[in-house]
């Protein structure tokens, strides 16, 4: 699990990105990274989606209170 402030996501973003291809590559098989969608995120996800074929979903949770964000999923638990 990895945590960053949304205030440095544009140094963040390629640091993120390696993680996560070393991640795949030494055996694990899904990262999920979420974030509040901002537009940041947004560019990050869409390179990710194009790189490391990827999907980015927006999510909402109504309870117990109304929120709104992405997620990004990179691999799969599914052979």
């Amino acid at each position: 699990m990895v945590s960053g402030s949304g205030r440095f996501w544009h140094t963040l973003g390629g640091s993120l990105e390696r993680l996560v291809g070393r991640a795949l590559n030494t055996g694990v098989k899904l990262a999920l990274i979420a974030d509040p969608g901002r537009l940041p995120f947004d560019k990050f996800g869409e390179e990710l989606v194009h790189n490391m074929k990827g999907q980015m979903w927006t999510r909402t949770v109504q309870h117990p209170y109304c929120i709104k964000g992405k997620v990004l999923k990179i691999g799969s638990i599914h052979s």
